[in-house]
């Protein structure tokens, strides 16, 4: 008997013995496993600053390469018509500016259907500039002149575009500024109006009040539907089992037809019961 104890008890020792070299390996994979995810997080957020590094860098680079183009819209002209020359003698006629074709570096049109926009590369950011100051005189000739702008610049503008149309409401005056939207007083950056929401507090502040429930219309008009022939028939049977349920038993009444015992009058039996006493005691007093 004590050699089976014995037994039992190296055994359970080497089990607590496994267990304990399964505890501590298993605590080793789990250390090593939560470095290397520190690690991968260091590197995810260095590759992510690096990224977001390169992409500054481009964006700037892309800039630079479009400061000194500018795109017209509304040229109803084909792509053979579309020269340098032409471009120069617009410019003379509508805008009154003498452009050399020299200052032209390289013009293209940005599709090929007849109205599609003319991308025109100039060689000095002073000569951009004054077309763009004279644009004025375009008004209701159908052509409008642009900045190339990136992908990025067009998604801003469209950002301020959209706040100053909410902030057109208020009485407060507001306007597009250096890329920036001016309220008043105050004045916000892109990322402002991404952080902040601007665009749809706005829209909130400005909205119409809700309207009354009163004047709601539904909408779907309002079905009735008509029951089966099924439903009324139960609908009929469960009637007529109501009608025929008896009635309580203070209002109840005898049905017509049908004879009811009457009790005993108590007081008619007790005198019949006295007559015949006193007609014993007589005879047996005779």
């Amino acid at each position: 008997m004590g050699s089976e104890n014995e037994l039992l008890q190296n055994i359970l020792e080497e089990i607590q013995k496994s267990k304990n070299e399964i505890k501590s390996s298993v605590e080793a994979c789990e250390t090593r496993i939560l470095l290397k995810i520190e690690t991968l997080k260091n590197r995810i957020s260095e590759v992510e600053k690096e990224n977001e590094f390169l992409k500054d860098k481009i964006e700037t680079l892309e800039q630079n390469s479009k400061k000194k183009n500018i795109i017209l819209f509304g040229l109803n002209t084909t792509n053979s018509e579309r020269t340098v020359s032409y471009v120069c003698e617009l410019m003379k006629d509508k805008l009154g500016i003498s452009i050399r074709e020299e200052d032209v570096s390289d013009l293209y049109s940005l599709g090929n259907y007849n109205e599609a926009p003319l991308k025109v590369e100039l060689l000095s950011v002073v000569k951009k500039r004054n077309i763009l100051k004279n644009c004025t005189k375009l008004k209701n000739t159908g052509i409008v002149v642009t900045h190339d702008l990136t992908q990025k610049q067009r998604e801003e503008n469209k950002i301020l575009r959209e706040s100053l149309n909410h902030c057109s409401t208020t009485t407060e005056k507001s306007y597009i500024k250096g890329n920036k939207l001016h309220v008043g007083s105050k004045q916000y950056t892109v990322e402002d109006l991404k952080e902040n929401d601007y665009s749809k507090k706005e829209e909130k502040s400005n909205s119409a009040p809700p309207t009354p429930i009163a004047n709601l219309k539904p909408d779907k008009e309002l079905t009735i539907t008509q029951p089966t022939l099924t439903e009324t028939l139960k609908n009929k049977n469960i009637l007529l089992q109501k009608s025929v349920e008896p009635c309580n038993k203070k209002d109840e009444k005898p049905r017509e037809g049908i004879k009811v015992d009457k009790p005993p009058n108590k007081s008619v039996s007790g005198q019949v019961v006295r007559e015949k006493y006193k007609t014993r005691l007589n005879s047996n007093s005779k």
